[in-house]
């Protein structure tokens, strides 16, 4: 419970618990890389008739990661964690 304290900073301060907890946990921070890679790929996949509302080109990357917990935008884009993985114990 937060006395005392307005709206945002409570909701600055839980978001930075969140970041920090993803950011200490390797397990949880591949779940939060595959969910921004999905809902990425998801917003992608709009209808023509409201691509110019829902344009991915259009969402910021940077608070997409953010609302994901991340404290940066991941790379790979194109690829799930869970398939990088098995290539990497596929080879080896």
């Amino acid at each position: 419970k937060v006395q005392g304290s307005r709206p945002m900073a409570a909701a600055f301060n839980l978001q930075n618990k969140v970041m920090q907890a993803v950011a200490a946990d390797p397990p949880l921070r591949d779940l939060a890389h595959d969910a921004f890679r999905s809902f990425v790929r998801s917003y992608a996949t709009h209808p023509a008739n409201v691509k110019h509302i829902f344009h991915v080109r259009n969402l910021h990357l940077g608070h997409v990661a953010f609302a994901h917990g991340l404290k940066e935008t991941p790379t790979m884009l194109g690829s799930s964690g869970s398939a990088r993985d098995r290539k990497l114990v596929k080879a080896q």
